[in-house]
């Protein structure tokens, strides 16, 4: 009896393993490079305080995404650009940010309304001492050139 459950018990796990393998995952796969690599790329860096939200429906020829409109809180990179609203996504595997009314997000744009978790933006949190220090590097960085010490495992 004892070998027939552990025969049940080892035919129970390869079916589970087996299942929780054949679900196709959608995921965004990017790992952003040091921020200094991404403020040199980009032309454009700055924190925007998302003021309103409107989502826009799939259709034939454009995929379900969100567009943010935002206030520009801080310049770091580039000059105030003409840029008013976001493209993004609704997270799961889009690699576009998903955005929040009220929140702040540092953005890297090359002056594109599209913005991907992939370009080392993200959220910024302005009671964060850590996130406020990041920023302050970034603004030394671009002035002087100066190394940073921190980069975005930091943030977290």
């Amino acid at each position: 009896m004892f070998q027939k459950s552990n025969l049940n018990y080892k035919a129970l796990l390869l079916v589970f393993f087996l299942l929780s393998y054949s679900f196709t995952t959608f995921a965004c796969r990017c790992v952003p490079p040091k921020v200094v690599k991404q403020i040199q790329r980009h032309n454009l860096v700055f924190v925007a305080h998302i003021t309103s939200l409107r989502e826009v429906k799939a259709s034939k020829n454009i995929s379900a995404h969100v567009i943010a409109e935002f206030e520009t809180k801080v310049v770091l990179k580039g000059k105030a650009s003409k840029l008013k609203t976001l493209y993004g996504g609704f997270g799961g595997g889009s690699c576009r940010m998903g955005y929040g009314i009220g929140k702040d997000y540092l953005i890297f744009s090359n002056n594109s309304t599209t913005i991907s978790h992939c370009s080392g933006s993200r959220e910024i949190w302005s009671g964060n001492k850590n996130h406020q220090k990041f920023l302050q590097q970034i603004k030394s960085y671009v002035k002087t050139g100066k190394a940073m010490d921190m980069d975005f495992n930091d943030l977290n």
